[in-house]
């Protein structure tokens, strides 16, 4: 069910980036991005989506990942991503954040914010939608889909 949803959603975000773009217009996912690993790309990707891709992602790693995809965006390029949000609040977010193993979540991180991560790594997140994973694990509900910029190639950030 949840690989489902996730499709459906990663192909709605691909047709939104596609959406009125010239034929020249580059849209890359991270994989292809990562996989590529140099700086040939950098400022020539008009759009970069991820679906699923960032929350099982250590945190080194997932601050590698964001430089990258905001290297190599054009001026003003989007970023669209579908991913676990993190459960940071109320009882849930107590017993996530006491989580260490990535065996009793899938792989995810769900103590951390992704949203927070995405706009630590220099962003500025556009659109936002939280909707709820269905799932018997009440730490792994929580997602977002969502639309992020580059704020300025000349900012850095911390994370």
């Amino acid at each position: 069910m949840q690989l489902a949803i996730m499709a459906k959603r990663g192909d709605a975000l691909r047709s939104k980036a596609l959406e009125g773009q010239p034929t020249t217009f580059v849209l890359e996912t991270i994989n292809l991005i990562m996989k590529r690993g140099d700086d040939s790309m950098t400022g020539s990707v008009g759009s970069v989506i991820s679906v699923g891709e960032l929350s099982v992602l250590d945190n080194d790693d997932l601050s590698e990942v964001l430089a990258k995809v905001r290297a190599a965006l054009v001026p003003n390029g989007k970023f669209w991503f579908v991913d676990h949000g993190g459960c940071t609040r109320g009882f849930g977010g107590i017993v996530a954040s006491h989580i260490r193993s990535g065996t009793l979540t899938g792989g995810f991180h769900p103590g951390r914010s992704l949203p927070e991560r995405i706009r630590q790594a220099g962003f500025i997140i556009t659109d936002i939608e939280r909707f709820d994973m269905p799932t018997k694990n009440p730490i792994l509900r929580p997602w977002v889909q969502g639309v992020a910029i580059v704020e300025s190639r000349s900012t850095t950030h911390s994370s």
